[in-house]
């Protein structure tokens, strides 16, 4: 379909305005004094009729300005059609670094369209977790955006210490725990010895505040029932000898043959004056009843 002409312009109307007043000169027509109009016809010395082509030329140039105008009417619609190739979807995402964008795409690149860091809320490249502004060293996320977990070094949520070693030693064991008296390990330079639950059995190696053995024959202690006496503990009249053994003490005797329950005075004990079980009515005086 043959392209229809636009309108001409300013400047191709001006042009051709120039042309025309050009020619009109040049043929002599400004001067005074008639002469052959445009589109009369005048006669050549032969007698033949020749047509005035001047404006027919103006015509033809004004043709030809407003073809090259219609050239450029076709340059400004490429240049329009370039525009709208420009008119692709922008965006993060699209795959295209846009203005603004660090990146746009691949493992390094967060949804943000920036590289990855850890505290941008985005788990990237060698994080266990990003939970943001609430990442932190006694979070369940780290400030390395790492899992907090027992062992790391950090005190994390549950976790009592968090010393990073496997040992059971120190003032921090194995599970995040912290040392005492009772738990089974020895913790050096604090306690002597831990049985954990044997701590203060009888004849034990740990007694119950981990500072020394276990009770025992000879510790001072009278450690009931599994010892008659010990030290300055012993029943009632007697004394205390080598191997936790009772004996009664001077003039005091044993009337029933059981040193548990101590010795008797015969002396002055109105139950047994002068002899086992011979009772007195109201007092005992240097073995005489009264």
């Amino acid at each position: 379909m043959p392209r229809r002409p636009r309108p001409l312009g300013r400047a191709p109307l001006l042009a051709a305005a120039l042309i025309a007043a050009c020619r009109f000169e040049s043929a002599g027509l400004g001067d005074e004094g008639p002469g052959p109009a445009d589109d009369t016809t005048v006669a050549d010395p032969q007698g033949t009729t020749v047509e005035s082509s001047s404006t027919s030329s103006a015509d033809s140039d004004i043709s030809d300005i407003s073809g090259d105008d219609s050239d450029i009417s076709g340059d400004d619609s490429d240049i329009s059609g370039d525009d709208s190739d420009s008119g692709a979807a922008r965006g993060c995402g699209n795959g295209v670094l846009d203005p603004g964008e660090q990146c746009d795409g691949g493992e390094g690149c967060s949804p943000a369209c920036a590289p990855h860091v850890c505290g941008d809320g985005y788990i990237g490249p060698g994080e266990q977790c990003d939970d943001a502004g609430a990442n932190g060293d006694d979070q369940s996320c780290t400030s390395a955006c790492q899992v907090a977990a027992c062992g790391d070094g950090l005190v994390g949520p549950d976790e009592a210490c968090d010393d990073g070693n496997n040992s059971n030693t120190d003032a921090c064991l194995v599970g995040c725990i912290l040392a005492g008296c009772g738990d089974g390990f020895q913790h050096v330079d604090v306690e002597n010895c831990d049985a954990g639950a044997d701590n203060g059995a009888y004849d034990g190696v740990c007694n119950a505040t981990c500072d020394g053995p276990g009770p025992s024959c000879g510790d001072g202690v009278w450690d009931q029932p599994f010892e008659l006496c010990d030290g300055d503990g012993a029943p009632s009249g007697t004394d205390c000898e080598s191997g936790c053994k009772p004996v009664c003490e001077f003039a005091k005797y044993d009337c029933n043959g059981d040193l548990a329950d101590g010795c008797q005075a015969l002396l002055s004990d109105k139950h047994n004056c002068g002899a086992c079980g011979k009772k007195c009515p109201n007092f005992c005086v240097l073995g005489t009843c009264y």
